[in-house]
């Protein structure tokens, strides 16, 4: 063999030692899996994406409280306001009685009073007297129509006509503290402090129940006691007084 000969039979081998290196690099660092290779799996790279799912059911809802209406005397439910589903608020009017009048005429009863609602506003009155006046400067007045509901002032009247001509002396609260003209009074005094007649929406402050009872209640109460025992003493007979005044 020349020496050329020789030369290429080297490199030869050395090209084959090379190829085989090669190949078992390959297989060492990217071994092939056959199950990927048979069953068709598919690698992708992960993604951030949106989930949606949606449930359905059928069924009844159910309130998890129930309360049961009562009433502090026994009588005869004369008209319901409300029906089964109704969404009822607080203080909300659900029946009416005929009771209470009943019971007190049984019970003998001298004399049967009952006091009309009182005036009402929206928002609280405090309220209305601080950014109506106090926030501006300005003086607060003893009268006030703004924020006044007219709601109470219908139902006194529904309930004024219900005992008109009746035995029940019926006190008309909102009559004593309120004109058409004016508004109604929300002050007896200079301290608003303590001379407010109401501190929320209608509840009297201690003042304001000291000026309703002294100046509304008391007076119209003995007002109807004279008028009372006025018609008494005339439907009186004549040959009763006779009577007397002979003996």
């Amino acid at each position: 063999m020349t020496r050329k000969g020789r030369v290429l039979a080297i490199n030869g081998v050395l090209l084959l030692a090379l190829a085989g290196a090669g190949w078992g690099a390959y297989v060492l660092l990217w071994p092939s899996s056959p199950s990927n290779s048979t069953s068709g799996v598919r690698s992708i790279g992960a993604q951030r994406t949106s989930v949606v799912e949606t449930v359905s059911a059928a069924g009844t809802l159910q309130s998890g409280y129930t309360a049961s209406a009562d009433f502090g005397t026994s009588g005869t439910v004369t008209e319901v306001d409300v029906k089964v589903g109704d969404t009822v608020g607080a203080g909300a009017q659900l029946a009416k009685l005929d009771a209470t009048v009943d019971a007190l005429r049984l019970a003998q009863a001298q004399r049967i009073v009952i006091i009309g609602p009182v005036p009402e506003w929206s928002p609280d009155l405090y309220l209305i007297v601080a950014r109506q006046y106090l926030r501006v400067g300005e003086v607060v007045p003893n009268r006030l129509r703004v924020g006044y509901l007219g709601e109470p002032e219908q139902i006194d009247r529904r309930m004024a006509d219900h005992f008109a001509g009746s035995e029940v002396d019926y006190v008309s609260v909102r009559d004593g503290l309120c004109t058409r003209e004016a508004g109604c009074l929300i002050r007896v005094g200079s301290d608003l402090t303590r001379d407010l007649i109401a501190w929320d929406y209608g509840h009297f402050t201690e003042t304001g129940s000291m000026f309703v009872a002294s100046h509304i209640i008391v007076p119209h109460l003995a007002v109807n006691r004279s008028l009372n025992a006025a018609v008494r003493n005339e439907s009186v007979p004549q040959e009763a007084h006779r009577d007397r005044a002979g003996s």
